[in-house]
């Protein structure tokens, strides 16, 4: 997760500068996202994901669904 609330910096520059590390687990990564969300209608949820990780679509769609009924942007 990288909060970019208080950064001058562009968010395509963060996300091209990353180094993404193994040990996936997708639903446990939006679930913390989720918990962390204190302003949704002030929040921006940009996720990438290669999405290989075994967790059956239909739960993530269902965090996500969460993650937006609450008020964030995915």
């Amino acid at each position: 997760m990288c909060d970019l609330s208080a950064s001058e910096v562009e968010p395509v520059d963060v996300i091209f500068a990353s180094r993404p590390h193994g040990g996936t687990d997708i639903l446990g990564a939006l679930r913390y996202c989720r918990e962390q969300i204190k302003r949704p209608e002030q929040t921006t949820l940009v996720f990438i994901s290669d999405l290989i990780d075994g967790t059956p679509i239909s739960a993530l769609c269902s965090e996500v669904s969460l993650i937006k009924r609450a008020g964030a942007e995915t």
